[in-house]
């Protein structure tokens, strides 16, 4: 074989177009001629993949709420015998606004709403995710 025929059997054989004629010389069959017009066929290296999705993170949470220990102690002082724990689930949505707040634990229902108003009204930075977790706030006498 050829290095043409090589090349137009690889063209064939890769997907391209090609043209086969018959060449006829004196009525006896010569040789076969095959025009071909291949699609290149292209190196498309992997792409790397990007950066992991980013989601909220426990130093995101911290900052975002610690601001707001002082304003729940003063939801709480609206019931001054109820002390313990309140744990509100959070849902942040990808662009850092606060989408669902849940009672988990409260030592009364008032300071849950109260809290849940001032949570809903945080903005957090904004990820690829968002998040969910649980935060506590421990309310205690003063």
């Amino acid at each position: 074989m050829t290095h043409q025929q090589g090349r137009q059997r690889g063209a064939l054989a890769s997907g391209g177009i090609a043209a086969l004629g018959v060449i006829v010389v004196l009525g006896v069959i010569v040789g076969l001629s095959v025009a071909a017009v291949a699609s290149p066929t292209r190196y498309r290296p992997r792409r790397p993949p990007g950066p992991p999705p980013t989601a909220i993170t426990r130093a995101d949470i911290v900052a975002a709420l610690r601001p707001l220990d002082e304003p729940v102690r003063a939801c709480a002082r609206h019931a001054p015998a109820a002390t313990g724990l309140l744990k509100l689930r959070i849902t942040v949505r990808p662009d850092g606004r606060v989408g669902v707040v849940e009672v988990v634990a409260t030592p009364a229902p008032g300071i849950a709403v109260c809290a849940a108003a001032l949570v809903e009204r945080v903005t957090f930075k904004a990820t690829d995710l968002g998040g969910r977790f649980t935060f506590p706030w421990r309310l205690v006498p003063r």
